[in-house]
């Protein structure tokens, strides 16, 4: 009981911090030099979590070693690149790619996550495949994750002003929530299963057309659940939530307007 405690109050830190930088993202990021220092964040985040990985299947002196280097050494390259080109990095995005790796970044960083607490709490894994397999189907990568889409999309909610609520957002979210891969249950299974097929079938009816694609792909994922292809759901669902912050992040549709401007006063 006391591990569970710790390793809840460890990720409930862990996601504040996730929490935050999706906030700078949305809100503060104008620059090369602000997507520069959100990379390295996440970049950070995910060799802490490679490093912790390495140290609970070996733990000796010598692992925890390399699990240090792989923290440092990473940031002291990272760093020296980020000086040598500071002077121009300054300037404002215009790629949209920055965003793309970005949210990358973030489902890999919460896969990352899933992987270390699962070995935390329950030891390491027999197979790569079954390690793939409860990193993406883990309480620890699916919750952290509901909370940051849905605080995205509270906060993408609270900027519109007054504008038409993205509902056909809060599927992908509610999905999230009640994961028939969670638990090894048939019940569960064929509970969460059918829930889940309702909700993303109310997102294929009021999502616009490239989010049909994607409440189509979750469709298909609930079902390989059902057959036990419980990698596949969380493979579908991972690559699905790259979509989600990749186009839901308002960045590109401000730096736009910033160009616009530009374009006239310039």
């Amino acid at each position: 009981m006391a591990l569970i405690f710790e390793l809840v109050l460890i990720a409930s830190v862990m996601v504040l911090t996730l929490t935050g930088l999706i906030y700078l993202i949305e809100r503060k990021m104008k620059t090369y030099t602000h997507a520069f220092l959100l990379g390295f964040a996440f970049l950070m985040m995910g060799t802490m979590f490679i490093g912790a990985i390495i140290y609970m299947y070996f733990p000796t002196t010598f692992s925890l070693g390399i699990a240090v280097a792989i923290n440092m050494v990473p940031m002291i390259i990272v760093l020296a690149a980020f000086f040598s080109v500071a002077d121009n990095l300054s300037r404002g995005i215009t790629d949209r790619k920055v965003i793309y790796l970005l949210s990358v970044s973030i489902v890999v960083d919460e896969v990352l996550m899933g992987s270390t607490f699962q070995i935390a709490q329950f030891g390491k894994f027999s197979s790569p495949l079954q390690g793939i397999d409860s990193s993406l189907n883990s309480v620890w990568f699916f919750y952290p994750m509901m909370v940051e889409m849905f605080f995205l999309f509270f906060v993408k909610v609270d900027e519109m002003s007054g504008s038409k609520t993205p509902v056909f957002l809060l599927p992908i979210i509610a999905v999230a929530a009640l994961p028939p891969t969670l638990i090894d249950v048939s019940i569960w299974k064929y509970f969460s299963s059918l829930i889940d097929l309702t909700i993303a079938g109310f997102g294929l009816l009021t999502s616009p057309k490239s989010w049909k694609f994607v409440y189509s792909a979750i469709c298909i994922a609930v079902i390989s659940a059902l057959i036990g292809a419980d990698y596949l759901f969380g493979s579908i669902l991972a690559l699905s939530m790259v979509y989600y912050y990749s186009s839901t992040f308002a960045f590109s549709d401000l730096k736009e307007k910033d160009r616009e401007l530009m374009k006239k006063t310039g």
